[in-house]
């Protein structure tokens, strides 16, 4: 159980969690189990690492037993987010492997007990919202010791988590890396027992030293086209790749659907789906042209016929005497 919590000495917001060590109707822990928990703590709480959350306190609930742990608040997606988005880049999967064995090795020499002492469920991983490079942070899994020998789970989680997220390859994966990813799944299967520290030198020596130094795959090369007669090819829409997330940044869905989370900022788009042209269109754009024109031409013709003098009819009057009337009314009558 979770909850978020205020710290009222630094009065920043934590979280706290609540294990149930042996199922939610087991009991808590013994007071002997109870020391040995807080006495596992005192030896956290100074550990600093960006893979997991910081360590603010912890104990055992006096009334039952329960242990739980007060933690930083990381603000992200988890990683089932994603998971459900689509396959995530093996170059994502690589950085969480790697960073789940680093912080692994860490807390195992800092307890000096071999373990896998971080929580390998996806939806217990996170990727930073307020820091990008802090990429993927884990919760610490305090328990760990509470497993007997013969029971103890080894180097398991990490190999189910690796399942889990690599289950299908995403488009766009380097073949290398993939197959890296394959032997070193297998080396894991057959050496559950094996150290974190041991783990992750193997991991790193078949996942990331072979695509290191095989270097970029030579193109091949095709072959001379022989000469033709030039046809015009109509180009196809050209589609950005986007690349591939580096190590320890947020996970990259191969295919989303919506506005990318954190965790699949890599995700390929689809193309552009090009509408064909209608058929019609040029013949509409001539005909309007036409009538365009036609218009033009009848006002121009109606302007014309405005300025042409027109005829005067014959109404019987004789203009010339009318003219030599006035002109005697005027100047007087010649003598």
């Amino acid at each position: 159980m979770t909850f978020e919590a205020l710290d009222r000495e630094s009065g920043k917001t934590v979280v706290l969690r609540r294990y149930f060590p042996f199922g939610r109707d087991g009991g808590g822990l013994s007071p002997v189990q109870a020391e040995d928990y807080e006495a596992l703590l005192t030896q956290l709480a100074d550990v600093r690492h960006a893979g997991m959350r910081s360590l603010v306190a912890g104990g055992c609930d006096p009334q039952d037993g329960m242990p739980f742990l007060v933690s930083e608040l990381v603000a992200g997606p988890a990683l089932a987010d994603a998971l459900r988005h689509g396959p995530v880049a093996a170059a994502s999967v690589i950085a969480l492997i790697d960073r789940a064995l680093e912080v692994s090795a860490l807390l195992s020499e800092t307890l000096g007990m071999q373990a896998v002492w971080v929580e390998t469920a996806p939806s217990a991983i996170v990727v930073s919202e307020d820091d990008p490079e802090r990429g993927f942070t884990f919760w610490i899994s305090p328990l760990n010791w509470l497993h007997e020998a013969d029971t103890h789970p080894g180097l398991s989680p990490v190999l189910e988590l690796l399942r889990a997220v690599a289950a299908k390859p995403a488009l766009g994966d380097d073949v290398r890396l993939i197959t890296g990813l394959k032997r070193w799944e297998t080396w894991l299967a057959a050496n559950l027992t094996a150290s974190p520290a041991e783990a992750r030198q193997t991991f790193k020596a078949t996942v990331l030293s072979p695509a290191r130094t095989a270097g970029p795959q030579p193109r091949p090369v095709a072959p001379a086209p022989a000469k033709v007669a030039p046809v015009p090819v109509k180009a196809a829409p050209a589609v950005a790749a986007k690349p591939s997330p580096a190590p320890g940044n947020p996970v990259a869905p191969a295919n989303p659907a919506a506005k990318p989370s954190p965790l699949a900022r890599a995700v390929a788009a689809d193309p552009p789906v090009r509408q064909k042209s209608n058929p019609f269109l040029p013949w509409l754009a001539a005909l309007v042209l036409i009538l365009c024109a036609a218009a033009v031409a009848y006002r121009l013709w109606q302007r014309n016929e405005s300025l042409k003098p027109q005829p005067v009819e014959d109404d019987g009057i004789d203009r010339e005497e009318v003219q030599r009337a006035m002109d005697r009314a005027i100047y007087g009558e010649k003598k």
